[in-house]
This record gives C-alpha cells, sequence and structure tokens, in this order.
C-alpha cells in the first residue's frame, strides 16, 4: 500500500486520492455487505460507529497520502508496522487487554526500530526536516488506528464485519466528500500513463475492498514489501540505519503474536 500511494501521490492530490480510493472500496464492499445476513445496527449504537467511521477513513487515507510527499514508503511502512503494538497498549489502558512481559518488551523493540529509522536522514527531499514532518503524520495514524481497532471492535463482534466495515467507509467517504467540497480541495484528475492507472485500480480495489482477515500478520509483512519495491521501482535507498529498525520492528511483533499463542 505504501509504496503504491507514494508513486501515485506525485501525481494526485491525496484528498482527491483518498476520495477515489475510498469511494471505489465502497463501491466493492456493497453488494456483501446487502447479501450478507444478521441483525440490523441497533439505533444507540449508529451515533459511534458514524463517529468512529467518519473520524478513521476521513483522517487516515488522505492523511497517509500526505504524509508520503515527504517521507519514503519503506519509512512508513515500518512505522505502521507499529500499529498492532500501540493497539495492544491502548486497549490495556482501558482494560480490555492484559500486559505481559512479552507484550512490553516487544514493544520496546519496535519503538526502538522506529526510533533507529526516524534517526536516518532522507537525503532526496529538497526541504530541510521534511522527512520528519511525515514520519510525525505516520506516527500520528498509528495512534488513530490504534484508537480505531479497540473502540470498534465490540461492533466488529456484535454485526457482521463486512457491513460495519462498509458502514465504517461510507460514512468516511461522506463527510470526507462534504468537506472537501465545502472547503474547495477536490482538484481534477490529472492524466495518468497505463501504468498509474493500474496502481491506481491495485490501490482503490485490492488494498481498499478487499478486508483484511490476517491484519497483524499483513502489517507485519508490509515492511518488508515496501522496502523491497521501494528500491526496485522507487529507487529508495537502503541504509543500516533503516535495515536495523525493521528488524527490531519485526522482532517486537513477532514477540507480540508469540505471547498471543503462549499466554492464551
Amino acid at each position: 500500500m505504501a509504496v503504491a500511494m507514494r508513486f501515485l501521490v506525485t501525481s494526485i492530490d491525496p484528498i482527491t486520492l483518498a476520495l477515489i480510493r475510498i469511494g471505489t472500496g465502497v463501491l466493492c464492499l456493497l453488494p456483501a455487505a446487502f447479501l450478507t445476513s444478521g441483525r440490523p445496527f441497533a439505533l444507540r449504537d449508529m451515533l459511534p460507529m458514524t463517529l468512529l467511521g467518519v473520524t478513521f477513513f476521513a483522517l487516515f487515507t488522505p492523511g497517509f497520502g500526505t504524509a508520503l510527499k515527504y517521507t519514503t514508503a519503506t519509512r512508513a511502512a515500518t512505522e505502521m508496522a507499529l500499529a498492532p503494538i500501540v493497539t495492544v497498549l491502548f486497549a490495556s489502558v482501558l482494560g480490555r487487554e492484559t500486559l505481559t512481559r512479552n507484550k512490553v518488551f516487544g514493544a520496546l523493540l519496535s519503538f526502538l526500530g522506529v526510533a533507529f529509522v526516524v534517526s536516518d536522514p532522507v537525503t532526496s527531499n529538497p526541504l530541510p526536516h521534511s522527512s520528519l514532518i511525515g514520519d510525525l503524520i505516520v506516527l500520528g495514524l498509528v495512534g488513530l488506528i490504534a484508537v480505531f481497532n479497540t473502540l470498534s471492535r465490540p461492533y466488529l463482534k456484535k454485526y457482521p464485519p463486512i457491513r460495519v466495515t462498509t458502514y465504517f467507509m461510507a460514512c468516511g467517504w461522506t463527510a470526507l466528500c462534504c468537506a472537501s467540497i465545502a472547503a474547495d480541495l477536490v482538484v481534477p484528475l490529472p492524466d495518468l500513463t497505463s501504468f498509474q492507472w493500474l496502481v491506481l485500480l491495485y490501490l482503490c480495489t485490492v488494498v481498499s475492498a478487499i478486508p483484511s482477515f490476517l491484519y497483524h500478520w499483513a502489517l507485519g509483512l508490509n515492511p518488508i514489501s515496501a522496502a523491497f519495491f521501494g528500491v526496485i521501482l522507487l529507487s529508495e535507498s537502503m541504509t543500516w540505519n533503516l535495515f536495523g529498525g525493521l528488524v527490531l520492528v519485526l522482532a517486537g511483533i513477532f514477540l507480540s503474536t508469540l505471547r498471543i499463542s503462549t499466554d492464551g
């Protein structure tokens, strides 16, 4: 996802890209959501679900696109891999998760890895400290993911996940669309090459519409694929700091996964 978005944000405004991506994802999910049986949403759940969908989907996609204008796909994907661990820590603060030694040690390793990544300068950026701006945006989005994952979990258990996900995305797209029109932030889609259209199609369907049933595994794999394709397709450099940070973050995620299987 990070490589595809960074490839496109050089040609498409992040808000316009977010509107296309989320809107296409909703259209892809709607048939399955309508065909899925299950209890209807209770009225008392509609407001918090709407707020969750608006807050997350209206902020995450354009925010991530904006961050990738400043930092590299590899750095962003490595920092984004903190999301499962930050989610666990946030859930622990709310009393919804038990904090174990493996979890704490895994979190420390992952945060140390991100510190290695952030300390590595991006010499290709034209503006001083511009990569740090992108890193800070991504880390803020990691916190947003943690809050969304924790607070949305009860609704994903209570109702069919495909319907809940579709509702969240539809609320976020509607809010983002209204805000963009009111602020006149939507710009016309520029002329794209055939390859850019293929990347956009991939981003709007495979990445946005297909639910991530192996969420934690996917976040662990994402930095590896981003590093590989970032070097091959975007000519991003792989430094020792970046490599060491990537290893530490993945080690932290592994410890958290190991905790799940051993601590029960």
